[in-house]
């Protein structure tokens, strides 16, 4: 086989530098939107399917590496002694192989979920750290074809060496000071860029120790509202304390706020009792305390959480539920998010109404003053400020299932039916 060479070389490099640059693009655009907690509301709609585009690229980006690697070695050797051009390449090829792993376990989420959690945190900061990367080398190449279109638009006579040598040289320092401009605004812009993005990247990663309800009563308000207190088991947490941090999710408009004065947890629907409760007579029902994992489905975990809250199983009881009912509809105080289980599924003995979390009352982010925890689920299925419980005789399409999210939510390898271990 003859060795690739000259202009085929240059040629094919190109055409797969454009294809593999549009992918890119691509795929930082729709992570991005995947990304940003503002979006998923506005976009849930498209979500799903852009979650299979973002997909589609990361596939297209492998596609593309796989075919440059027969290149790999010509291409290596045509940079010649260009120490700079040597560096950016093993830069982007770890770039590449970081994203394609990483996104990889992030797509085989169920086959890899022990690892989703550090392929999150890499695939999210070689986002942050490449994208930018790549986007000050896509700036910089730009601007170095423009500064050298005026003396590739002077035509054959100033394309020859210059014969006075004092202009020689002043267009030669141009060049150089052009240059050397570029590098300092490249690299420059990319440290302090960078620096600032890791830092507000790891920024949002910390969670936010907000005030728990008990701590945030207006001072001016009277009687200050009930505040229960935390079981033996919830502070200190017999867990040691959640191992990871909540991403904040919202699909509505605005974040519910929890008013204790005009807050009611509504059971009805098919019961023999219905039930209004006021925030005074939820913390008197009887609490259990519950060590589990949380899984989210975009690939984070946090593990060990101590949960404090009322068994679902004891609330239905306390309604009395009707023999035709079998499924437990959970509707969210922000209107628009809803889910579903059904009656085995509400009935698992861990299976709760969640009040305290390591100790602390849920704050308003984490859906105060009730969600729902189905810890054998994803978490799409564990409804955040809970306001009103329905028994149904019919299954209930959750506010992510409709939108194209899997109907199994199931953990993977967990019992699906059997007891599970005290905390």
């Amino acid at each position: 086989m003859a060795p690739i060479s000259g202009r085929p070389l240059v040629e094919r490099l190109a055409r797969l530098h454009r294809l593999y640059a549009w992918s890119l693009l691509a795929m930082l655009l729709s992570g991005l939107v995947l990304y940003l907690p503002g979006l998923r509301g506005p976009l849930a709609a498209i979500r799903a399917p852009l979650r299979q585009a973002h997909i589609a690229a990361g596939v297209a980006q492998i596609v593309l590496i796989a075919a440059y690697l027969r290149l790999l070695l010509p291409h290596w050797r045509s940079l010649g002694p260009w120490l700079g051009k040597r560096i950016n390449l093993v830069i982007s090829l770890l770039l590449a192989a970081g994203w394609s792993l990483s996104g990889a376990v992030l797509w085989w989420d169920r086959a890899f979920l022990p690892y989703t959690q550090a392929a999150l945190f890499w695939h999210d900061l070689l986002t942050w750290v490449g994208g930018l990367y790549l986007a000050g080398h896509a700036v910089v190449r730009y601007f170095k074809i423009e500064l050298a279109l005026p003396w590739a638009r002077v035509g054959p006579r100033r394309a020859r060496p210059l014969a006075n040598p004092i202009a020689a040289y002043r267009l030669a320092k141009a060049i150089e000071r052009r240059r050397f401009l570029t590098r300092v605004l490249k690299q420059g812009g990319m440290l302090l860029g960078g620096s600032w993005l890791v830092g507000w990247w790891l920024k949002q990663r910390r969670e936010v120790e907000l005030p728990a309800l008990a701590q945030v009563q207006p001072a001016a308000r009277a009687p200050a509202y009930p505040v229960p207190q935390p079981d033996p088991r919830s502070s200190p947490p017999v867990g040691g304390g959640a191992k990871g941090h909540f991403r904040i999710y919202n699909v509505a408009r605005s974040m519910p706020h929890f008013d204790p004065y005009t807050w009611r947890l509504e059971v009805n629907g098919l019961v023999r009792r219905e039930l209004s409760l006021t925030w005074e007579q939820v913390i008197e029902l009887p609490r259990d305390v519950w060590v589990r994992d949380f899984h989210c489905v975009s690939g984070w975990s946090v593990r060990n959480v101590t949960w404090e809250g009322i068994p679902l199983s004891a609330l239905l009881d306390l309604a009395g539920v009707l023999p035709q009912a079998t499924h437990v509809k959970f509707s969210s105080y922000d209107g628009v998010y809803t889910d579903a289980l059904t009656l085995e599924q509400a009935r698992l003995d861990d299976t709760f109404l969640a009040m305290l979390k390591d100790g602390k009352l849920l704050t308003d982010p984490e859906g105060a003053p009730l969600r729902l925890i189905m810890p054998r689920m994803f978490a799409y299925k564990s409804v955040k400020w809970v306001t009103r419980i329905e028994l149904i005789d019919q299954p209930h399409m959750g506010f992510w299932e409709r939108l194209g999210y899997a109907e199994d939510a199931w953990i993977p390898g967990v019992d699906r039916s059997g007891p599970s271990p005290r905390a």
